[in-house]
């Protein structure tokens, strides 16, 4: 085929005729695919030299991407044709920066530079016009842009040469700025261009461009060109999140600018609200510098309050949900601007710099006689509460009894946003606000759910929802979740609660309305659980109508919750309750199941929790379903759907973003030097997959064994888990699952234990090598332990190693990040900045807690395995937090360390002994910090009993002299004000059992002077409580002592009657199984 018969192959690529169209993409694919040098020279010469415009349109767009392709033709080209390729392009530069070729072209250009450059190659040629054509005063505006574009497309790969060359870029930039009459589309290229290099190292260079840039936003301002102000603000958007250092210098200048444009109200409503995204966005990114500008957080806090004062509403609100709502007013409403902007400015800027005025504003306005200022003031604490809640905490009881009066507010948008309100509050400052001010709020709230508005009412429905949900309990523990308090404050309300919201479901024609009442019942079911035990007789029929309703899309939001109702309630109310209606409930989601769920049903995810519920509900009643859910769930967990890393070519767009399917992200990053990458993220497909996950773990807590017929493919679906990217939680529920499978089959004591551990193991330490999330190497190294438990022989040195390192490095880095954070709290003055410093060290000496637990989870799975490199590694760490000027929390991280060796490998550490020892009477005189004297009292028990247990064992230590000093040392805490304060309960429980330890191992040796005083000290501090632990190893040694007569009670007689009287009396958390059955039998 020759060039001409190419070109004409092209025109025919934009043929109407679809036959005639295919079988030209058909032709020009094998052209390409054949000789794909011959292919892109052709459309080289064709964009350089062809008269129609359509034809040179479609060569550019197919020549770049041939150019892109991987491996580039180009790069197979010999020399003649290079040169070639370099002077067509050239020729186009020139010819085809004019109307709709320019970026096409552009794009081209930039995408043969980007090879040229790779190749290590020369094309001074093509940048000595580039810079000569942008650094002409009043040059040609299109071609001054192409170049602009060029240097844009380029940028990426080539900022190498660009630093080389910035100081031309910047000259030939300035020029593009100061272009005169018609140049909006230079000026926006230039914008772009500036940021783009400013973001590769260039910014000190280019920063004398930003009073420049920003005198252009200005003067399109006095002309009213709001579409160009509105691009160059965008862009500078981008460039504020990517690299602010190029406009901290103008900061003031910037700010005062866009306030000028947010507060214009004759500024077209898409500029002002990019303005709003500006300097919303540079709070975000440097709160501290933009605290020290004048009035303007202030200023800027206020303006955004005056967004939200004249809202306007649909005029079908009252029957609309407020998710429709929201959807028809984000592009354009000043009241979603402002409303957001009020969240996102509390939340960067902090509570003390904005408080003064939030209450000015609120207290002004929650009582004015118009709605919309009261409305407005509602709005305020609803979005600023969480980013002010360090001062909006302190004012809580009384922020909430001027709210909760406008739930009965004669306008309906202020009923509603005030519900709305004190939902946020509910989940901004839960559970202390459900707990102390349920009084105040309950009785408003479910009152309103019989406002006459639909609206209002789910409105309310929402808020209790959101009350209740936001009050979480332990899910780690199976018998008691820690929400009895929570449940009795609830108790009054449940039969207002559930007879409202049945009234609503059966009156209401709106969907929206039962899906905010099914909420409620939900939370209610999930929370109050066996309470609701009265109600089941009337709520089940209500959730059956609500699952044979048709199968409409308007309807599956309401059948979904009706189905998390119905489960939750037979989960919370048990088998025994549920038993009417639990092979209905069952077979229901059996047929769904068997009917085939797809991942865009949204039924699917509510189907797969529902059988978690099924499943807590009937135990081993459930096993006939299993074979219906469990290959679906096994199917979910093995989807592939990790993340995808595709190459973006050099000038191409967002062409794919627009048919992106839902459930799919797709994002952008660039590596420097190399190029763009789009990260494609399957988000609905990993969702499926981590439900499966979830719902797969709460199966095998649930049924354990019963399950041990999937064991083998579940801990095949688990293993691929460990490696999946995207999602840490996948990884977790992965290696959480494999625990829990090995602990089955040792209770089981099947062989096959070994066989996973085997097949675990290397895929296991493979992934704890890549991980970072602490939480996730917790599981990892939980699991790990397993594996060694039941096949000790499976950890190599190798292995042991790089666990040990592993888990230091973590430590490291975690230790590093806190000792940065202490050293910028010494030397700040700014109370909000000090708010985020405290904040971020609660959060890393969470990690740091959590690394060090690790540390204890490997020596209880394996003590033979990790005591030894672990001591060699972690003991100096030990002794530097020992030592001043560590504070109480290293000092605490450390005493429980030094625990978990001596508890789990006391005979690794021996030679240390008399240093701990002596570190351990130390802390206690020098302390009243209550974490570190509880840890330090924990470690002295562990201490006193293992050198109790061994007292013929040469350990480097005297037992009886170290109780001595242990005893004198602790005497001073009982008769302390400590004892009696409510921070120092775990303490003290821990300093009674220390107590207990030192009478049952010497109290009729060493310390049969102090008996007596000791005993009587004992018997006040019974029954012991809090530290659950703790207590119940006191009682069990207690009881002990009373039915074994130890020789210790002689030094007291008749002690030994008071003190069954007071273990008696203890809370049954507090009681070993083995004490409550000795009891019950009294």
């Amino acid at each position: 085929m020759d060039q001409q018969n190419f070109a004409a192959l092209l025109d025919h690529l934009r043929s109407a005729d679809n036959q005639e169209r295919k079988a030209a993409e058909e032709q020009y694919n094998n052209a390409v695919a054949t000789n794909p040098v011959w292919a892109m020279h052709a459309m080289a010469e064709i964009s350089a030299t062809a008269v129609d415009a359509g034809v040179t349109a479609m060569s550019l767009v197919l020549l770049r991407k041939v150019l892109n392709q991987t491996p580039s033709p180009y790069i197979s080209a010999d020399a003649d044709t290079r040169t070639s390729m370099k002077g067509r392009m050239l020729e186009v530069l020139n010819n085809a920066a004019y109307g709709s070729l320019r970026g096409s072209a552009a794009a081209c250009v930039s995408a043969l530079a980007v090879q040229v450059f790779q190749n290590k190659e020369d094309w001074s040629e093509l940048w000595d016009n580039v810079f000569t054509i942008i650094g002409a005063q009043g040059g040609d505006v299109q071609l001054k842009t192409m170049c602009c574009e060029i240097i844009l497309a380029t940028s990426l790969t080539m900022s190498v040469y660009f630093q080389a060359h910035v100081a031309a870029l910047t000259a030939g930039l300035e020029t593009c700025f100061a272009q005169e009459a018609h140049s909006a589309d230079l000026k926006k290229a230039a914008f772009e261009t500036t940021i783009r290099l400013s973001g590769l190292g260039m910014a000190d260079s280019l920063r004398p461009l930003v009073p420049k840039m920003l005198g252009v936003i200005e003067n399109y301002l006095n002309q009213g060109e709001w579409e160009s102000v509105e691009s160059m603000l965008q862009a500078t958007v981008e460039g504020i999140s990517t690299n602010i250092s190029l406009f901290q210098h103008d900061a003031q200048h910037l700010l005062e600018l866009m306030m000028q444009v947010a507060a214009a109200p004759q500024v077209d409503a898409g500029a002002r609200h990019m303005a709003v995204e500006l300097m919303l966005t540079y709070c975000e990114e440097v709160p501290k510098t933009v605290r020290k500008v004048p009035q303007f957080a202030a200023s800027f806090f206020e303006l955004l309050f005056q967004y939200t004062l004249n809202p306007e509403y649909n005029e079908d609100w009252d029957t609309t949900g407020r998710d429709n709502d929201e959807g028809d007013l984000e592009e354009d409403s000043d009241l979603i601007i402002g409303s957001s902007g009020l969240d996102r400015i509390s939340n960067a800027l902090g509570g003390r710099k904005l408080q003064k005025t939030a209450q000015t504003l609120f207290a002004n306005n929650i009582n004015a006689p118009e709605w919309q200022r009261r409305n407005a003031a509602v709005l305020l604490i609803c979005y600023a509460g969480e980013g002010m809640r360090t001062v909006f905490a302190q004012q809580l009881s009384s922020l909430v009894q001027m709210v909760v009066p406008h739930v009965k507010d004669e306008s309906k948008y202020v009923r509603a946003n005030t519900l709305d309100c004190i939902a946020q509050l509910s989940q901004d400052f839960a559970p202390e606000l459900q707990m102390k001010l349920h009084a105040a709020i309950l009785p408003a709230v479910v009152e309103a759910l019989r406002d006459s508005v639909p609206r209002v009412a789910s409105s309310a429905a929402n808020c209790l929802d959101s009350f209740i949900d936001n009050v979480s309990g332990d899910e780690e523990d199976d018998d008691d979740d820690g929400l009895d308090e929570f449940r009795a404050t609830l108790q009054p309300y449940i039969e207002p609660m559930c007879s409202d919201c049945v009234a609503m479901l059966n009156s209401t024609q709106y969907m929206f309305v039962r899906e905010a009442a099914l909420g409620v019942l939900s939370s209610v079911s999930s929370t109050c659980k066996g309470m609701l035990l009265p109600y089941v007789p009337s709520l089940v029929p209500i959730y059956q109508h609500a699952l044979s309703l048709p199968n409409s899309p308007e309807v599956m939001k309401t059948k979904c919750k009706a189905i998390e109702c119905v489960t939750l309630l037979a989960c919370g109310v048990g088998r025994d309750a549920f038993a009417a209606y639990s092979a209905d409930v069952c077979n229901y989601l059996s047929e769904l199941c068997k009917a085939g769920l797809t991942s865009d049903d949204p039924r699917t995810r509510f189907v797969m929790r529902g059988w978690t519920c099924m499943v807590e509900c009937l135990k081993d009643q459930a096993q006939p379903y299993l074979g219906t859910v469990i290959p679906i769930l096994l199917s979910m967990m093995s989807m592939e759907c990790d993340m995808e890393i595709a190459n973006i070519g050099v000038g191409e767009g967002d062409e794919d973003d627009e048919a992106r399917p839902d459930g799919v992200e797709k994002m952008r990053f660039v590596i420097p030097g190399v190029g763009e990458r789009m990260v494609t993220i399957h988000t609905s497909l990993i969702e499926d997959k981590e439900l499966a996950s979830n719902v797969v773990y709460a199966m095998l807590k649930d049924l354990g064994v019963g399950l041990a017929s999937y064991f083998r493919d579940i801990a095949n679906a688990a293993i691929q888990q460990l490696a999946f990217v995207v999602s840490d939680s996948i990884r977790e529920s992965g290696a959480s699952i494999l625990d829990e499978i090995l602990k089955c089959y040792e209770e089981m004591r099947d062989p096959a234990a070994q066989q996973l551990a085997e097949a675990a193991m290397p895929k296991l330490i493979d992934a704890l090598g890549n991980e970072s999330e602490n939480s996730v190497m917790e599981v990892m190294l939980q699991s790990i332990g397993r594996c060694v438990g039941v096949h000790p022989a499976i950890m190599s040195p190798t292995n042991t190693a790089l666990v040990c390192d592993k888990v230091m490095a973590a430590l490291e880095v975690v230790v590093h990040r806190r000792d940065e954070c202490l050293e910028k709290k010494k030397t700040e003055n700014d109370e909000d900045e000090l708010d985020e410093l405290e904040v971020e060290d609660e959060e890393v000496q969470a990690t740091i807690t959590s690394v060090c637990d690790l540390i204890g989870t490997l020596l209880v799975a394996s003590k033979e395995v990790f005591a030894a490199p672990f001591l060699e590694k972690a003991f100096p760490v030990i002794g530097k937090w020992l030592q001043a000027p560590s504070d109480e929390f290293y000092k605490t991280r450390a005493t429980s360390l030094l625990s978990d060796f001596v508890s789990n490998a006391p005979q690794s550490i021996v030679p240390l002994l008399p240093a701990i020892c002596e570190s351990a009477l130390k802390i206690a005189t020098e302390t009243s910090d209550d974490a570190l004297l509880q840890s330090d009292f924990f470690l002295m028990n562990v201490m006193v009993q293992l050198l109790g247990a061994h007292p013929e064992t040469n350990i480097g230590v005297n037992g009886a002299d170290f109780a001595v000093h242990v005893q004198q040392t602790v005497a001073p805490y009982w008769t302390s004000n400590l004892v009696h304060d409510e921070m120092f309960t775990h303490t003290t429980c821990n300093a009674l059992s220390l107590y207990v330890s030192l009478l049952n191992f010497y109290g009729t040796t060493a310390l049969q002077q102090v008996a007596a005083n000791m005993l009587v000290v004992v018997g006040e501090a019974l029954p012991a409580k809090d530290d659950e632990i703790e207590a119940r190893r006191i009682h069990d040694v207690i009881l002990g002592w009373v039915t074994n007569h130890h020789p210790v009670l002689q030094a007291m007689p008749g002690a030994g009657n008071g003190f069954m009287a007071r273990v008696k009396a203890a809370s049954p958390d507090c009681l070993s199984d083995a004490a409550k059955h000795y009891i019950s039998t009294l």
